[in-house]
Order: structure tokens, then sequence, then C-alpha cells
């Protein structure tokens, strides 16, 4: 704990999945994503729950990206693969990467590769059969807290924990 920051914006925009509110969602990430990056001047792994939102983002941010002169990568993006990025991010260590699920574990970017780390919205992982069945038995409150909770928090643990690899990093 002191060796990380944890930090909520209350000014965000609530999530919507489409329409304007999502929109106002997609350019309040951005911003924030630019903002940090800007005065960081990179360090930065930012963790998508979306291969379609991170691509948008991914693809509106790289202009800006190149006019501050950022290496900026992003999981999807075209000509890299994942396992080429990986190695450029962690030689580079003004750069940002943003990536989906498999950053949120099992990479390692220690030091000063990765001090920051960014999560635009909570990975609570896709419904399926079996968690609409369980809905459905449960009720939708008691549905997201027992079965959906647990994942999410599992998951924002394995996103944070991006940060600290050694006893000497900070994020």
């Amino acid at each position: 704990p002191r060796r990380a920051l944890v930090c909520v914006p209350e000014d965000a925009p609530p999530y919507a999945s489409t329409g304007q509110r999502h929109e106002a969602w997609l350019e309040y990430v951005e911003r924030v994503i630019l903002f940090l990056a800007e005065r960081t001047r990179g360090r930065m792994l930012g963790l998508f729950t979306n291969r379609i939102v991170l691509q948008r983002v991914g693809e509106r941010l790289a202009p800006s990206f190149r006019a501050l002169g950022l290496p900026f990568y992003w999981q999807g993006m075209p000509g890299l693969r994942k396992e080429e990025i990986i190695p450029l991010f962690r030689r580079q260590t003004e750069s940002v990467l943003l990536g989906l699920d498999t950053f949120w574990y099992g990479v390692d970017f220690p030091g000063e590769t990765c001090e920051y780390v960014v999560i635009p919205k909570l990975p609570y992982g896709p419904l399926d059969p079996y968690l609409y069945a369980q809905m459905a038995r449960m009720g939708r409150a008691q549905q997201r807290n027992r079965i959906y909770m647990p994942q999410a928090l599992s998951m924002f643990r394995q996103g944070c924990g991006r940060l600290l690899r050694s006893e000497q990093d900070r994020g």
C-alpha cells in the first residue's frame, strides 16, 4: 500500500455500451490516457476489457502520441503481434501500451517500464449462458454480487499486480 497510489476519478461519465453516452465515455478515457501520458512521459499500461473499444481508442490516440513523440502500442495494432509489442514496451521506458485480457496477467514489466496502470472499466467479463441461468435463479443483484464481483475483483487485483512486481517497484 505504501508503494502504490490508487485514484478513481469522480468526473468520469457513466459507462454505456452504445450511443452518445458511450461516445462521451470513450472521449473521457482518451483524454485521461493522453493527459497522464503527457505528464508521466509514458511508463503506462492501459488494461481494457473489450477489443473493439481498445481498437477505437488506439486508432484515435495514435496521432496524438506521434505528435508528442511518445512510442504508443496497442494490442491488435496493424503490423505488430502481441509477442512483438511486449519486448518493445519493455525496452522503451517512455512508452504507452494498451492491452486486453492477456496483459491483465502473465506479463512482467518490472521497474520503470510500468509505473502507471489505467483501467478504464472494471473487468466484469462477458455474460454467458451459465451466468444468465444464475441470474434467473438468484436474481440480478445477488448474481452480480456473488458471481461477477469476485471475478471482477480477482481480475482487478491481477491488473494492479502489473505495477508491483518486486520490492523496488512503485506505481
